[in-house]
């Protein structure tokens, strides 16, 4: 029996690696190079495999809470599925898959004898290769984008926002977009993505992870390595997100010193908070205001947009009614009709009844985090602001967060290492 367990664990830890390398193609330019479907498709196939397999874990199948839970969120992406069919919905065989993958994944976190601790694996190998490859897309960005040590080798189009070409690099590094910080002008490190603030997001998780979950310092090596790679993608959004990280770490220690210095330093990283968050903002106004005023407006008509509809929304995939919130400069004078807030879009396409599976586990990680682990409750704050500010409502290191949060009150608290 031993041995057969042994065996499980191990097949199982070879299919989570392929996993974790179909997470990370997640909106890259490969998915939207047409392969996105294919890899959709064999996430989705991944996730069946592991999830039922876990399911036979050693006395774990007699947990009917987690099965009857299975059951019925499947049956309610069904619904989902069939309401949107009649409401000009778009794009559902995508949803169903998406969301269905979902549900299989909640078995894996549910059942699986790696995930007994709060530590997951599976997410804890995820940031282990994101700050892999973020020391790859340092050094070719150095010698690439900064230094200009090596020529293109081919051109590829970027089906992102108006299709055009990119420069590729061995067709393992992208330069996709410039931005500006004052007077300073520099390529973004974009790596495998269509822009910055995707590939901030994945830095932005790993380090939200390492950090608050994983339990290290944010001066740690690993901690450093996603830092200095935020930095380099050039986003407001990630860096907005290391200065609160920063902040929120330090309020974990302050348990050490006594209630004055606990003030004084709590005042004064309060105003070095704001501070930070005021002059990204104020740069990126007097650099690239199109950009600041798109991600606000994109909230707003969102938001506008959700209460037409506030429970059912306006059918999954009805972009249409985005756009018909948006000024007419916008899409008359610059032809930008990007979206950049995943949390607005899902109030939009589908009202409550989508949110709703979003907001249970994300509000499930604050709340515990709240009562037991104020990591938790910070680590789980990062997220809902990440999906607030960048169109990352169906990627899969959004998509496999939720079932993790969801699934934390049968996890232990012992941060030891895994079998």
């Amino acid at each position: 029996m031993l041995k057969k367990i042994k065996t499980n664990i191990t097949a199982t830890k070879l299919l989570v690696v392929l996993m974790c390398l179909m997470i990370l193609s997640s909106q890259s330019i490969y998915e939207l190079s047409g392969w996105g479907k294919y890899l959709k498709l064999m996430m989705f196939a991944l996730s069946i495999v592991v999830g039922l397999s876990s399911l036979f874990e050693e006395k774990l199948v007699n947990e009917k809470g987690g099965i009857f839970f299975f059951l019925v969120f499947t049956s309610y992406i069904f619904v989902l599925y069939i309401l949107n069919s009649y409401n000009s919905g778009e794009g559902l065989t995508s949803f169903l898959i998406t969301y269905l993958t979902l549900a299989f994944i909640f078995l894996y976190f549910r059942f699986n004898k790696l995930e007994r601790y709060t530590n997951s694996y599976l997410l804890s190998l995820l940031t282990n290769i994101i700050i892999f490859f973020a020391c790859i897309s340092l050094i070719m960005w150095l010698i690439i984008s900064i230094f200009d040590l090596v020529q293109p080798t081919q051109y590829v189009q970027l089906n992102w926002g108006i299709p055009h070409f990119i420069p590729s690099y061995f067709y393992v590094y992208f330069e996709t977009q410039n931005v500006s910080f004052g007077s300073f002008t520099f390529m973004r490190n974009t790596w495998i993505y269509p822009e910055g603030p995707i590939y901030s997001f994945f830095l932005s998780f790993a380090l939200a992870y390492n950090v608050f979950i994983k339990n290290n310092r944010i001066c740690s090596k690993s901690s450093l390595i996603l830092i200095i790679t935020i930095l380099t993608t050039g986003s407001s959004t990630g860096i907005i997100a290391l200065a609160a990280m920063a902040f929120s770490r330090l309020i974990t220690y302050l348990k050490k010193w006594g209630k004055l210095i606990n003030s004084l330093v709590v005042i004064a990283a309060t105003i070095t908070l704001g501070v930070t968050i005021y002059f990204v903002i104020r740069q990126k106004t007097l650099n690239s205001q199109t950009s600041l005023n798109v991600r606000f407006e994109d909230i707003v008509a969102g938001y506008q947009s959700w209460l037409v509809h506030p429970v059912i929304g306006d059918g999954y995939g009805n972009y249409s009614i985005l756009l018909s919130k948006m000024s007419s400069s916008r899409l008359v004078l610059n032809g930008n009709t990007g979206f950049s807030s995943g949390l607005s879009l899902l109030a939009a396409y589908g009202g409550l009844s989508l949110l709703l599976i979003y907001f249970i586990p994300i509000f499930k990680g604050i709340y515990i985090g709240g009562r037991n682990n104020i990591n938790i409750l910070f680590f789980s704050l990062i997220i809902i602001f990440l999906l607030l500010t960048t169109i990352v409502q169906t990627n899969f290191v959004m998509l496999i967060t939720l079932p993790f949060l969801l699934t934390l009150r049968k996890k232990s608290t012992n941060q030891k290492e895994h079998i």
